[in-house]
């Protein structure tokens, strides 16, 4: 007896469909992708002993060296953070020797000083900090400090890292006005961002303006010359779902600011530190890059900042050096 043919009815030809949709959707070409896909802008966390120890000239040249070989544009040397008791961790001694030193290595590569703000938080999920930006006397301290660090020791400005920062925090906005009224408009405000979410996920309990929505994300555009995501910690297991949830950072963010005229750095994590969100063999440079390749509009990118410096390897260097290539 012949067979009959197999037939789907209309319910199956829907999940066939979709499932076709899926894949499509979540396919990422494989193999090295293009350095021209992510702009022309790099950057990388370097750690605070650079700040806070004495100056060794052959270690501060082999990390200028290492910057011009990766073609950075920018270095984020950790500076310092606000305590709980209210003062800022004593981590900048010897930075006016640093950023000397740095210069005399690579006048080109730009120096801002990362400072660290934990931020107040009354959720039971992300950072919970101590620092009030609604305060004023706070916002004060703060931008004192920032502008005697950056003046005092030649930096290029400030790299900003306050978290959880709320969507359409009123009191972080001020904090970028007055940063950038002190600074002047010769010294660069770069703030750490964080990853970007559908408005649905955002609007429900207890992740409700948890994360920006664009006309905050633009706010911020507004008041800083650069935003660098924190596109790490992702809870991605494996490395291609990291490349799609990277793709769909930099499609979410990067349309948020399409008419901003502030520069966009991706981040990507080359951390071996394996944590509850955070599986090295998933989240890693071949895979971040990988993901903001992908991208509809990766032109909408200026460029990528690595995360971080000191777990920087040779097999990451490879990585790099073949990106640069294509």
């Amino acid at each position: 007896m012949a067979k009959r043919p197999l037939r789907f009815g209309p319910g199956a030809r829907i999940v066939l469909l979709a499932i076709v949709v899926i894949i499509a959707w979540a396919w990422i070409p494989q193999g090295t992708p293009r350095a021209d896909c992510a702009g022309t802008s790099y950057a990388a966390w370097s750690d605070v002993s650079w700040n806070a120890q004495p100056v060794e000239r052959v270690s501060v040249a082999h990390m200028a060296s290492g910057a011009r070989a990766r073609r950075l544009t920018y270095l984020y040397p950790y500076l310092s953070y606000l305590r709980k008791d209210g003062t800022f961790s004593p981590s900048y001694d010897h930075a006016d020797a640093f950023v000397a030193e740095f210069r005399r290595a690579d006048s080109r590569t730009k120096l801002l000083a990362w400072v660290g703000l934990p931020l107040t938080n009354d959720r039971p999920i992300g950072v919970h900090g101590w620092v009030d930006l609604d305060d004023p006397a706070t916002r004060a301290q703060i931008v004192a400090f920032v502008a005697e660090q950056v003046r005092t020791a030649g930096y290029d400005g400030v790299h900003l890292n306050a978290e959880p920062v709320p969507n359409r925090s009123a009191g972080y906005l001020k904090l970028l006005e007055e940063l950038r009224s002190e600074l002047g408009p010769n010294k660069l405000v770069s703030v750490a961002v964080p990853h970007w979410v559908p408005v649905w996920l955002n609007a429900i309990p207890p992740l409700e303006n948890l994360r920006w929505t664009s006309d905050y994300y633009q706010a911020v555009s507004e008041r800083a010359d650069q935003l660098v995501t924190m596109s790490y910690d992702s809870l991605m297991p494996v490395g291609w779902l990291y490349q799609v949830w990277m793709r769909i950072q930099v499609r979410g963010i990067a349309r948020a600011l399409r008419n901003s005229q502030s520069e966009l750095l991706i981040g990507i994590s080359v951390s071996r530190e394996h944590t509850r969100t955070h599986n090295p063999a998933a989240e890693n440079l071949t895979n971040g890059l990988k993901g903001v390749c992908a991208a509809d509009r990766p032109q909408d990118v200026d460029g990528v900042a690595i995360y971080a410096d000191w777990e920087f390897d040779p097999a990451d260097q490879a990585v790099w050096e073949a990106w640069l290539s294509k």
